[in-house]
């Protein structure tokens, strides 16, 4: 396996070397605009640091892609793009899938999503499902593959809507099924139920804005009745009117922390 090393050091040291060597005959303005092709050049100069091979070509004869990667994923030095480029371009997807497991290391997880992003892949999908149950798993991870999740909502909901049955839906899943474009009375309870529960208004309303389904105004203009923050009542009136609904009554939140700090702030700003 290839040893571990900084390319961003190395090129940091070309870089120191070049200014060097050729001290005062460029303004600094200009060494900017050498950048690119000066590190065109230093990724295909062979480096001593790297066995007199060039930076471009040194993966070319890995064998163990994998192990190079999370070498150093693990050991925390920054991952290279050539490094990753050969993990995209030349490791199979399913391998890669393997590796989505709730034991395995947030870093790990981080960049596994990375490549497979690179790759456009869906094939872990379903494991990225799995593992939105798992309390084992950091929100860090979660919450990128909710990103990823969310941008085919609609292939994916199906699987959800399966494994949330007789469960209770976290806002994670919320947000995933809030993006689908055909509708689900399941998806429409999971957003509604969610609103009612009253600790996450807001969140909840920008669910049911993204769903963009009008069934859902009668009971959401009736749930703003029963709000009684500020904060919550505002997101939730901007949500229904976002869906074509009308919100005639005044509310008087004079009282609310959360209305006089955000008024004062706006009042400090009008003065300046």
């Amino acid at each position: 396996m290839k040893k571990i090393v900084d390319i961003d050091k190395l090129f940091e040291k070309f870089f120191r070397s070049r200014l060097l060597a050729e001290k005062g005959k460029y303004s600094e303005e200009e060494w900017l605009e050498k950048l690119p092709k000066l590190y065109s050049e230093f990724e295909t100069t062979p480096l001593k640091e790297l066995d007199g091979i060039a930076p471009l070509n040194y993966y070319d004869d890995e064998d163990d892609l994998i192990g190079a990667w999370l070498s150093y994923v693990e050991s925390g030095v920054p991952l290279n793009d050539y490094l990753l480029d050969a993990v995209v371009n030349r490791v199979d997807e399913k391998e890669i899938a393997l590796l989505f497991t709730e034991d395995a290391k947030e870093d790990v997880l981080l960049s596994a999503i990375e490549v497979m992003r690179r790759k456009n892949s869906k094939s872990a999908f379903n494991r990225y499902i799995d593992l939105l149950f798992s309390k084992k798993v950091c929100h860090h991870v979660k919450d990128e593959m909710v990103e990823d999740l969310s941008d085919y909502a609609d292939e994916v909901a199906p699987a959800i809507l399966e494994k949330l049955s007789g469960k209770e839906a976290s806002s994670m899943f919320a947000e995933i099924l809030s993006h689908t474009t055909k509708k689900d009375e399941r998806v429409k309870r999971i957003l509604l139920d969610g609103l009612k529960k009253g600790n996450k208004v807001p969140e909840y309303a920008a669910y049911l804005v993204n769903y963009d389904d009008e069934s859902c105004l009668f009971e959401m203009t009736e749930y703003l009745s029963r709000v009684d923050d500020y904060v919550s009542y505002k997101e939730l009136k901007l949500a229904v009117e976002a869906l074509g609904g009308n919100v005639t009554d005044e509310r008087d939140f004079s009282d609310d922390k959360n209305y006089i700090r955000i008024k004062s702030a706006e009042n400090d700003s009008d003065k300046k």
